[in-house]
């Protein structure tokens, strides 16, 4: 998971997400309050129906739209990925 491993520890990763993002999360392995219906649509809109995990999502609050995503725990490209949503809002 990303607050476990090396992602926050990279001084430029740990600064870009303090100083540009807020973080949410939904967790899809456990027991929720949503119903599998809501999850599921989550991942149709906003992780183009990919299931694999973990997923990494940067959304736009004022209009809703995915700026960028990331496919699986990729630790070499995280940066790149937060700085291309960036870029995009």
């Amino acid at each position: 998971m990303m607050e476990d491993g090396p992602f926050i520890h990279d001084p430029a990763v740990a600064g870009t997400l303090r100083d540009h993002f807020i973080e949410s999360r939904l967790h899809t392995d456990g027991h929720t309050d949503y119903s599998e219906s809501v999850v599921v649509g989550l991942q149709d809109v906003y992780a183009d129906s990919n299931r694999a995990q973990p997923i990494y999502v940067i959304i736009d609050p004022a209009s809703k739209r995915a700026l960028a995503r990331l496919f699986g725990a990729k630790q070499s490209a995280f940066l790149g990925f937060l700085e291309e949503g960036l870029a995009r809002r």
